[in-house]
């Protein structure tokens, strides 16, 4: 559910780390997604959700598994709205990612 997935986002503390600006998010020691969107999938973006990448912390203890799916339902969304942006691969479990600027 896209819905649940903002307000996932906002109550996680995901922009303190990211931004977005469909959520007004302005953090900066993870990457941009406005910029940086990963195309990689809801099962992807998930499993990063889950157990945390470069940096990121896992959230798999933090999280239920409807809010991972609703968090990941909402970047999704997210990331169809770049469908422009060239694409290259991402690594392990990501798929690939597309970078706009």
């Amino acid at each position: 559910d896209v819905a649940a997935g903002r307000a996932v986002f906002a109550s996680a503390g995901c922009g303190g780390c990211h931004t977005l600006a469909d959520a007004g998010a302005t953090g900066t020691t993870g990457p941009n997604l406005d910029e940086h969107v990963a195309v990689m999938g809801a099962d992807g973006i998930a499993s990063v959700v889950r157990r945390g990448r470069l940096g990121m912390p896992a959230f798999g203890g933090k999280l239920s598994e409807d809010e991972i799916r609703d968090v990941s339902a909402y970047l999704r969304q997210f990331a169809r709205d770049h469908d422009d942006c060239p694409s290259e691969p991402g690594g392990p479990d990501l798929g690939h990612a597309k970078h706009c600027s």
